[in-house]
């Protein structure tokens, strides 16, 4: 019983493994421009939505479940990270209010994962 449970445990952490690297190389063709609320707003979405999908089967396992939340927690603050970074290098533009609600979602999203 408890080399069965470890031999599923041991396929799961493989299955993981794989899906990270997707998740990875899925992420990193997700371009934004942290200057443009819109293509921010995209970004937010399509990387939930990327996250969801090859995570999808790890939702109900309790050891990499609130891996799930904390992948999505950390792309969220780089995008984060990103748009405040394009504020502090003295990007004036008339979007700055966009930008501002845009960068509070990401905060607020980000906030409510953990």
């Amino acid at each position: 019983m408890i080399q069965s449970e470890l031999e599923a445990a041991c396929a799961q952490m493989r299955e993981a493994e794989t899906a990270l690297q997707q998740l990875d190389l899925r992420l990193e063709a997700i371009r934004f421009d942290p200057a443009i609320p819109s293509t921010v707003e995209t970004a937010i979405k399509q990387t939930l939505v990327v996250i969801d999908e090859l995570l999808a089967d790890f939702k109900g396992n309790s050891v990499l479940a609130p891996m799930v939340d904390q992948l999505k927690a950390q792309y969220l603050e780089t995008i984060e990270h990103k748009v405040i970074m394009s504020q502090g290098a003295g990007l004036q533009t008339r979007q700055m209010p966009a930008l501002d609600r845009a960068v509070a979602k990401v905060c607020s999203i980000v906030r409510g994962r953990r």
